[in-house]
């Protein structure tokens, strides 16, 4: 278990694989050694109250500043080529049995996120796979949450459709992350019995009285209630980012901004 795990450094001060062999062996041997880790960052209401923990899968690398000294890859730098590789089912797998295992000795979290790869969702055999997890820790399901990218989940509504009626009887959640800028995009998903969106970064920089960004969020969210679904912004800087949200009716958020003085 490793909270608020560092991340990597820049790429000069990390040795990385270099080839697809090497990332095929770098893989295979986090997956076989159990060196994978995740990292969590607290979700809030915007009261303050913690919502959920999100769970980001980290892989150990050795920095290049001498042996013995390690450091970390967060999922976003190397599940692309994971999933190049198809590897990214098995460390998704990988990333639930520890979420698992971690939901099992944190009681006092009401939920924890474990995001997907849609890719892994649609690969054969993992559904299955996800659902024997599931079934071996029946007593913490109820407080799992899984998350795929709006992108994804697009992509891949059929798969993500049945990975939904196998994981919702063992009373898991599901939320879509990444959510952009097209409203067209709710019709699909709200198929799926999602219970939020999690807003793009990139969709709040300015939120200023009158603004093309103020008037997204304000009508996301709206609809969004009108569905029965959760809004929650991701990676949120600043407080005053976070006063606009709620008075926008965004009902939760992440980032930095929660370690700032009110």
């Amino acid at each position: 278990l490793v909270d608020g795990v560092r991340q990597a450094e820049h790429a000069r001060h990390i040795h990385l694989p270099r080839s697809t062999t090497q990332w095929q062996a770098y893989i295979e041997q986090a997956i076989t050694q159990n060196s994978l880790r995740l990292a969590f960052s607290p979700v809030n209401s915007l009261d303050g109250q913690l919502l959920m923990q999100e769970a980001t899968l980290m892989l150990p690398t050795a920095r290049g500043d001498g042996p013995g000294h390690a450091s970390w890859l967060n999922a976003g730098q190397f599940m692309p080529v994971a999933q190049r590789l198809l590897r990214s089912a098995e460390l998704d797998l990988a990333s639930l049995q520890i979420a698992l295992k971690t939901l099992a000795t944190h009681l006092e979290w009401p939920a924890l996120v474990v995001t997907l790869s849609a890719a892994s969702i649609a690969s054969k055999g993992f559904v299955e796979s996800a659902v024997a997890q599931l079934d071996a820790h029946r007593a913490v399901t109820p407080r799992l949450i899984f998350q795929v990218s709006e992108s994804g989940a697009v992509a891949n509504l059929e798969a993500l459709s049945t990975f939904c009626r196998a994981v919702y009887p063992r009373q898991c959640r599901m939320g879509i992350s990444q959510y952009g800028s097209r409203f067209s995009e709710v019709t699909p998903l709200s198929e799926l019995g999602i219970s939020y969106l999690q807003l793009d970064a990139r969709m709040f920089i300015d939120l200023e009285p009158q603004s093309a960004s103020t008037d997204y969020v304000r009508g996301l969210c709206t609809l969004a209630h009108n569905m029965g679904w959760q809004v929650l912004a991701h990676e949120v800087d600043t407080r005053e980012q976070l006063a606009s949200l709620r008075a926008l009716g965004c009902d939760g958020a992440s980032g930095q901004a929660w370690a700032l003085p009110a």
